[in-house]
């Protein structure tokens, strides 16, 4: 399976007269560099019956040392208040409970196991795995997530999840098999999530325009502390998708830009509808 670089826009798909939405729609960016954690992400939610809105929180601050983010299909909008959710407020009621059963420095990976089984249940939904279905590309991916934390040493971990359904039984019978993988991250790695073609392009310098623009950026942001560097570049990544993807249509500005070290959360650039922590 691939991880983090699931196609997850939506196509109109005709609803029920309640009109229930299902959201998704991101490119998300995330380096982990020797000292510091970086993540980008652009503003675009596209819906299963045709609409988009660009104030998107694709990255959530939990508190000062915790934070979030995903590539997927992050919510649904439902008449039924018992089929509505979503992803990142799923997360951060998680975090809050974890946080009073568990010390710090064991905290993630609680948080992480217990939002995948609180996703299988919504995902098990038979009709959003008819909605994946739908997508040409026949992802079997439904969602990617990061967490990443601080611990009491100050030390950055971080893991990497991803949810899938079993597509062949799905075909054949209709039943629903869901599978996850959890895995931990480590320094010098890097992840992209939703349309990534752009992102990895200019990030591996596969072409000769990509070759040539971030020579020319590289130059251009040489001046600025290391750490103002992997903010422009990991954003820049972000922005070239949102400019030259195949799938532009399904990204928007804002950017939103996020640093974790061993003294917390910040934020480089955020909407202002997002909140800080």
């Amino acid at each position: 399976m691939k991880l983090l670089m699931a196609v997850v826009a939506l196509a109109t798909i005709p609803t029920p007269i309640a009109r229930s939405q299902i959201k998704s729609g991101t490119v998300l960016f995330f380096d982990f560099s020797q000292d510091q954690i970086t993540l980008a992400a652009d503003s675009r939610g596209v819906n299963n019956v045709g609409g988009h809105v660009d104030t998107d929180c694709k990255i959530s601050a939990l508190g000062s040392k915790f934070v979030f983010g995903m590539a997927g299909y992050v919510s649904r909008d439902s008449g039924d208040e018992n089929k509505t959710w979503n992803a990142h407020r799923i997360a951060r009621d998680i975090w809050r409970r974890d946080s009073e059963r568990f010390p710090n420095d064991t905290l993630l990976p609680h948080v992480a196991e217990d939002w995948v089984q609180t996703m299988e249940l919504v995902y098990k939904d038979p009709k959003i795995i008819g909605y994946a279905r739908s997508r040409p590309s026949s992802d079997p991916v439904l969602a990617n997530a990061l967490f990443v934390a601080v611990d009491d040493s100050g030390r950055l971990r971080a893991e990497l999840v991803d949810i899938a359904f079993d597509l062949r039984l799905f075909d054949s019978s209709g039943e629903v098999q869901l599978e996850h993988d959890i895995t931990e991250m480590h320094v010098g790695e890097q992840v992209m999530g939703g349309f990534t073609d752009t992102a990895a392009e200019f990030s591996r310098q596969t072409t000769d325009r990509a070759k040539a623009y971030m020579a020319w950026f590289q130059k251009r942001i040489a001046g600025l502390p290391i750490g103002e560097q992997r903010a422009e570049i990991t954003s820049k990544y972000v922005e070239l998708s949102i400019l030259l993807d195949s799938n532009s249509d399904q990204l928007g500005f804002p950017v939103d830009v996020l640093q974790v070290d061993n003294t917390g959360v910040h934020w480089i650039w955020r909407k202002p509808n997002c909140p800080a922590n």
